[in-house]
């Protein structure tokens, strides 16, 4: 029986534009770019074995919830590209925040002939089941109506149920076959 869990919690800038030639500079519009991101996992796996099969069952959860505050234009590349002065974008709104969040469970139950079987097969059942919520919402008053302008709220969920199984026949003293199918709903 074995189990594991997993935290991690980090905090990091946004990249911005790397030249290729002389010193990156990068020019910031708004709010300091910065991502908040939060991720927890726990694996839990049972096995028992018996004489001429070993039995698994494996169950795994996890959450990871992300905040970033990101910005929309760097003011060398809209230099470079429309000849605007750099400092152009200081004196507009452009702000975009985002986040998210995902809950995940699976399960799974496996039943499996001895490793190094002459004939190996292995019979399962899994459940996965998911859920994940975005919102951005975005002020751009240099691109009015554009992609970064405007509220996004969406959410959708998963759930999938499968059975599978899988077989290895020897063809020979060097040759073996394997086939498997897996129906997933």
């Amino acid at each position: 029986m074995t189990a594991e869990a997993d935290w991690d919690y980090n905090r990091a800038a946004f990249p911005g534009l790397r030249p290729y030639d002389g010193d990156a500079e990068v020019f910031v519009v708004g709010p300091e770019p910065d991502s908040d991101n939060e991720s927890q996992r726990l694996d839990f796996t049972i096995t028992y074995g018996a004489e001429g099969f070993d039995f698994t069952s494996q169950t795994g959860i996890a959450n990871t919830e992300s905040e970033s505050n990101i910005f929309l234009y760097e003011g060398i590349t809209y230099n470079a590209w429309l000849g605007l002065p750099i400092d152009f974008f200081e004196s507009i709104n452009v702000n975009f925040n985002e986040g998210w969040d995902e809950d995940a469970f699976s399960h799974e139950f496996r039943l499996s002939s001895k490793s190094g079987s002459d004939l190996f097969c292995v019979l399962g059942a899994n459940y996965y089941s998911s859920t994940y919520d975005y919102m951005a919402r975005g002020d751009d008053d240099f691109n009015p109506g554009g992609p970064g302008d405007g509220t996004y709220d969406l959410s959708f969920s998963t759930d999938s149920a499968s059975v599978f199984g899988e077989t290895t026949v020897p063809l020979g003293d060097r040759i073996k076959a394997t086939g498997g199918l897996r129906f997933t709903h």
